[in-house]
């Protein structure tokens, strides 16, 4: 990642596009913020399964 002028910090964080990025939003949620797998799996993108075999 460089910066640059169309470099969004607010886009980055909240909107992960990058696939360990996105894995590791994803189990922060369900570890650090107590959401269940299916809400976290949820705001992710992922299938409640997918999520599961991350966790």
């Amino acid at each position: 990642m460089s910066k640059d002028d169309n470099f969004d910090p607010m886009e980055y964080f909240l909107n992960p596009k990058e696939p360990a990025q996105k894995r590791y939003e994803a189990l922060r949620a369900y570890f650090l913020e107590s959401l269940t797998q299916k809400e976290a799996a949820k705001r992710a993108g992922y299938s409640l399964p997918t999520f599961q075999s991350l966790v």
